[in-house]
């Protein structure tokens, strides 16, 4: 299954982006398509610098309040994935990219994405006395690849 989505990633996209950048040249002028491509990926570069950079600082703060970062992590790293496809040249990353730019949209695709790992992934935690001033924290994930109990 992975081997197809990476066909998709390497194969199909490039062929759309150049198709696309192609009917832009054809209905307008060359110079349009390039300074669209040259356009989005400085833009692009500034704002995921920007918001990264912000990300960053609060996925800190997250760390040094001892509160887990999962919210601030995810949004670093859907940031990065941003600033990623935003300098990859074409119309559709450039779409993908502002689409995870803009807050409101990346929190949707945030939620998403904690919604399926919840549905993949078990995490337990169990605590234990370790002596009268301290406690011991263990946790680790289970991939959820057998049914649950109740489905029969």
């Amino acid at each position: 299954m992975w081997f197809i989505g990476i066909f998709l990633l390497f194969v199909l996209v490039p062929i759309a982006e150049l198709t696309l950048l192609l009917m832009i040249a054809e209905a307008t002028h060359w110079w349009l398509s390039l300074l669209i491509v040259i356009a989005t990926g400085l833009i692009g570069a500034s704002l995921a610098r920007h918001q990264g950079a912000n990300a960053w600082r609060r996925l800190a703060a997250d760390l040094r309040t001892g509160k887990l970062p999962t919210d601030s992590g995810l949004d670093a790293v859907l940031i990065l994935i941003a600033g990623i496809v935003l300098i990859t040249p074409g119309v559709l990353t450039d779409l993908v990219g502002i689409f995870l730019l803009v807050p409101l949209t990346r929190g949707w695709a945030r939620k998403r994405i904690k919604e399926w790992a919840s549905k993949r992934f078990r995490v337990e935690t169990r605590m234990q006395k370790a002596s009268h001033h301290s406690q011991i924290l263990d946790s680790y994930v289970v991939e959820n690849d057998r049914p649950s109990e109740g489905d029969g």
